[in-house]
């Protein structure tokens, strides 16, 4: 169903992405969460911005990717 709408990407996760996302656990000393830690590392992969509140988040994944609050957009 989400397939027919064109703004809609749907991304499968892969080797590399587990990997880039253990690497930045671990490059943080396990902070935040695995899963933000991939939302890390596909927004890096396609070069997309990440839109969160979690603050400790928005900390490390600027060093990463673009980052922003819902209501900086």
């Amino acid at each position: 169903m989400l397939r027919k709408y064109p703004f809609i990407t749907i991304l499968k996760n892969d080797y590399n992405n587990i990997e880039t996302a253990r690497k930045i656990e671990k490059e943080n000393d396990y902070l935040i969460s695995f899963y933000d830690c991939l939302h890390i590392s596909f927004c890096k992969k396609i070069n997309a911005i990440l839109i969160t509140r979690d603050k400790e988040l928005i900390i490390i994944a600027r060093n990463y990717i673009e980052v922003f609050k819902p209501e900086e957009i």
